[in-house]
């Protein structure tokens, strides 16, 4: 294919072979860098979003119980004060407190965990323990008035295992959550393992494409170089051969090799001349051998013997002539 090429389009062509290389090695690079990139991004996101549901979750979780104990603290204060509990003002601040965070947590699964059932089951149970709860402490106060014992024996029987309840279901709340967090990044880990898989197998692709792209060029550029070479070795041996035939050195002339290239176009002109010199060479060969038996004739008296012999050569052709 590269034997009748021009030298100046082998080199055109192997210049292509190059940037068509880098080209692919630019883009294989873009399109790897990018697609990792975007990952990246999005795991960053993803972590970032269940950090702060989870965080979010887990502080509602938090002020739950914490207004529990208030609202527990405010109705014993309203029963101590002999107040009623479900009039006072600061009690009703804390339960609706506790009621809004509860409201809070059930708009908060809705938006990010709705598919979540074990979640919204223990929303459920919170609110119904809840409800249970500060309705029992609302009536406290009179079964205390009514019969003290009683009142006390409500408090430990009824009270108490509800807001231990109440405890163990926002703890477990809180334990789901950070355990979803948990396992989600432990998720988030793998596929940022998967990203250094991908970037590793990015880069050894790199290095492969690079490394082919060295060797193309390599084989390319030695098959153009050792194709030159033999082109002028092959010219200057052809050459020097039809130098020795005009020295009458060999009788045996080889054409030069032709081909599209410079060399070859060259090589086509001088063996048109080769051509041309030969055959005047020829020619002139067989006038002088031809001019020679004239003589030889006319030294033995065949005074009508004619030099017959032409060529292209016009001293010779004047020499004739004038012998004849």
């Amino acid at each position: 294919m590269f034997k009748n090429m021009k030298i100046s389009t082998q080199m055109i062509v192997l210049n292509i072979i190059g940037i068509v290389a880098i080209v692919v090695l630019l883009a294989s690079n873009y399109y790897s860098f990018n697609s990792i990139n975007k990952d990246i991004k999005i795991l960053k996101k993803d972590t970032k979003l269940i950090q702060n549901v989870t965080l979010t979750l887990n502080d509602i979780a938090k002020k739950i119980k914490l207004n529990i104990i208030l609202t527990k603290s405010k109705a014993f204060e309203s029963i101590i004060s002999g107040k009623i509990v479900s009039k006072n003002i600061d009690y009703l601040k804390a339960l609706n407190n506790t009621k809004s965070k509860l409201n809070q947590l059930k708009t908060f699964l809705n938006k990010y965990k709705k598919s979540n059932k074990q979640l919204h089951q223990l929303h459920k149970e919170l609110s119904n323990n809840f409800k249970t709860y500060y309705l029992i402490l609302e009536t406290l106060q009179e079964e205390l008035q009514e019969d003290k014992e009683y009142g006390i024996e409500i408090l430990s029987d009824e009270v108490k295992p509800i807001e231990k309840n109440l405890f163990t279901l926002a703890d477990k709340f809180i334990a789901k959550t950070t355990k979803k967090f948990d396992n989600k990044f432990t998720d988030i880990q793998t596929q940022i393992n998967d990203t250094n898989d991908l970037t590793s197998f990015a880069i050894s692709m790199n290095i492969f494409v690079g490394l082919l792209a060295i060797v193309l060029f390599i084989i390319f550029d030695s098959l153009i170089i050792k194709h030159i070479k033999f082109s002028i070795e092959d010219f200057k041996v052809k050459l020097i051969g039809f130098f020795k035939y005009l020295n009458k050195e060999t009788t045996n002339i080889q054409p030069l090799e032709e081909s599209t290239t410079e060399i070859g176009n060259m090589a086509k002109v001088i063996n048109q001349n080769i051509a041309t010199i030969k055959k005047v060479l020829e020619e002139d060969h067989k006038l002088i051998e031809d001019a020679k038996t004239v003589i030889t004739k006319a030294k033995h008296g065949w005074y009508s013997q004619y030099i017959e012999k032409s060529t292209s050569n016009e001293t010779l052709n004047e020499l004739k002539d004038n012998v004849n």
